[in-house]
């Protein structure tokens, strides 16, 4: 479990560390307004990209776990799953782009992002097969690989003088090369020799329904803050909200690691004391890590705007500071998911986004305008805190 986890810890804390480079050469090249429109755009793509994934991958994962020997017919039927429903979003996202954004910059920047509603949710098929056989190695050297080739041709491009639609360009290239990578290890490697029919795409997607319920809130809840403000504010205020929410986004990816190889781990325990064990721990390390981080975090706000994304970015040091005192609620609230879905819980966890949305949405409509990041980092802390209150009791099942 240790080296599974240290494994994961480097592909998602490497990852996030690549994609927070790429954010401040964003930052620095396109400055706030620039960082807004990029954050803007993808703030529409995430939720949609996890509508796409439509909860399949942990549907799947869950049954090459139970009945491996069902393992081609449970590929070949995630595959079609994605074909159909990732292709029919894809779609409809490339028609309705002049309705979400009439600035053509934000417009053209989701039409080249719109392909990744199909190809992340098929890389995420193949993964899950990786992480099914433990080869966590594996998804380290994709996921750090396509994003060091992301920030390359991305810092070489706006040097120079490139504009913003080149960088939604590289995003979709360099996944699809991603993808074309753990298509070929998993013909070469990990496909089984034998071949059954698929099972029936209904059946897929009623099995994925409760994930992917819960995938949509998170995305949403994810990224309600971005979409809140690239509403009701300029971009230099959403530009300075993404500069301090990437920064916590490395945060949430590093814990990533910790959470895939507990539900992996979850997922196969059914002793009670067992699973107390493991949540003792997952709260220590909670708790420890993440007041280390608010912490340093209150310490070195300004300093750290400073440094990594330039004087223009100083303002947001107050949006920082609320972010860093929400890291141990958003930590310990998934930490918590994690222990819902791998005991049965999904519609407690369901519920909980559901009253975080809910939280949130009050809390912006009662501080009114002119909406500043410091109202939403409050209102996500709070909403947190409310999440967490539910999803407690999955702990006393």
């Amino acid at each position: 479990m240790l080296k599974n986890a240290l494994l994961l810890l480097a592909s998602n804390g490497g990852g996030a560390l690549l994609s927070f480079l790429l954010t401040a050469a964003i930052a620095r090249a396109l400055r706030p307004e620039g960082l807004g429109a990029y954050g803007a755009v993808l703030a529409w793509v995430y939720p949609l990209m996890l509508l796409a994934e439509a909860g399949v991958a942990t549907w799947l994962l869950r049954g090459l776990g139970s009945t491996p020997d069902q393992h081609p017919a449970l590929v070949r039927g995630a595959l079609r799953a994605r074909v159909t429903w990732g292709g029919a979003l894809l779609l409809l996202t490339w028609t309705s782009a002049p309705l979400l954004f009439s600035e053509g910059s934000l417009r053209v920047g989701l039409l080249w992002s719109a392909p990744l509603l199909l190809i992340v949710p098929l890389f995420s098929t193949y993964a899950a097969v990786l992480r099914s056989h433990e080869a966590f190695g594996w998804i380290a050297a994709l996921n750090v690989g396509m994003l060091a080739t992301q920030l390359a041709l991305t810092a070489v491009y706006l040097a120079g003088g490139g504009g913003l639609a080149g960088v939604f360009a590289l995003n979709t290239l360099t996944s699809l090369g991603q993808l074309a990578a753990v298509w070929w290890l998993y013909r070469t490697r990990f496909r089984p020799t034998v071949s059954q029919p698929s099972v029936p795409l209904r059946v897929v997607l009623r099995g994925a329904l409760p994930y992917a319920g819960a995938a949509v809130l998170a995305a949403v809840q994810l990224r309600a803050g971005i979409l809140v403000l690239e509403r009701g504010a300029p971009l230099l205020v959403v530009g300075h909200y993404v500069a301090s929410q990437r920064v916590l986004e490395m945060v949430r990816l590093a814990a990533m690691a910790g959470y895939d190889v507990l539900f992996a781990r979850l997922v196969k325990q059914h002793d009670a004391r067992a699973r107390i064990r493991l949540w003792r721990r997952g709260l220590l390390l909670v708790v420890g890590a993440g007041g280390a981080l608010t912490v340093g975090l209150g310490a070195f706000a300004t300093a750290l705007l400073r440094l990594v994304y330039g004087a223009d970015y100083a303002a947001a040091t107050g949006v920082l500071l609320l972010l860093a005192v929400g890291i141990v609620p958003s930590l310990l609230r998934g930490l918590l998911n994690v222990f819902a879905y791998a005991g049965g819980g999904a519609w407690r966890a369901n519920a909980a986004f559901a009253v975080w949305l809910l939280v949130f949405a009050l809390l912006i409509g009662g501080l009114g305008a002119p909406l500043r990041g410091e109202h939403v980092a409050l209102a996500s802390l709070l909403a947190d805190a409310a999440a967490v209150a539910v999803l407690l009791p999955v702990i006393r099942r």
